[in-house]
């Protein structure tokens, strides 16, 4: 599939000349905010065209195609968040509507994988997820296919780390409390059962004092 975003090498094309003055810092603004805008709707331009390809690829029933495509946007979109975080957090906003939209049919024609990264990713906020990419950049986490759903999962699993802790802590208490519940009961039969045996020991000792 083409190359679906623009780089911001264009950037390093700019350079100042001599010692600068007002009016050429005004003007490579300018030139810096035509470039921005031009990038973003690049990006916009090729985030659609990458949507009708997965479109016509769910109707043709072409799963293999499908998730190649799920995986080139995904790659491309984490490319955008190192040069125009704000691109990309558009572009990404607009594959997470496309994918909500979708679920179903990406499920029963592409599979569960497919369908798992794809609920994975339009579940998580967008800004999220872009901030989880930008924390792992240049981690192991950040390469390889499918990086996004990947942070996805990530943000969402942080998400559940302190349910699940308390849920641990909860099972730990309830255990402790029935294991003491337990000695306590134990306790109580080995005292019953002492006592007992010493009210029979003085009931045994007073018959044979008196030769009963």
């Amino acid at each position: 599939m083409k190359k679906i975003f623009i780089v911001a090498a264009m950037f390093a094309a700019m350079t100042f000349t001599g010692c600068g003055n007002g009016q050429k810092q005004n003007t490579d603004d300018a030139d810096s905010t035509k470039v921005e805008a031009t990038t973003n709707e690049e990006a916009g331009s090729e985030i659609k065209t990458a949507i009708e390809n997965m479109t016509a690829q769910l109707d043709a029933k072409d799963a293999k195609k499908f998730n190649s495509t799920l995986a080139e946007v995904q790659e491309e979109i984490q490319k955008l968040i190192k040069t125009n975080p704000e691109a990309a957090k558009a572009c990404l906003q607009q594959l997470q509507e496309y994918l909500k939209k979708n679920s179903e049919q990406i499920k029963s024609i592409a599979g569960d994988k497919a369908a798992a990264a794809a609920a994975a990713i339009s579940n998580v906020p967008a800004a999220q997820i872009i901030e989880t990419l930008k924390s792992q950049a240049g981690t192991a986490a950040e390469t390889g296919n499918n990086a996004i759903s990947k942070a996805a999962e990530a943000v969402e699993a942080a998400k559940n780390t302190p349910e699940e802790a308390k849920k641990a802590v909860n099972e730990a208490m309830e255990k402790g409390k029935a294991e003491a519940e337990a000695k306590a009961a134990k306790r109580t039969e080995e005292g019953k059962k002492k006592a007992n045996e010493a009210i029979d020991k003085g009931v045994n000792d007073i018959k044979n004092k008196l030769g009963l």
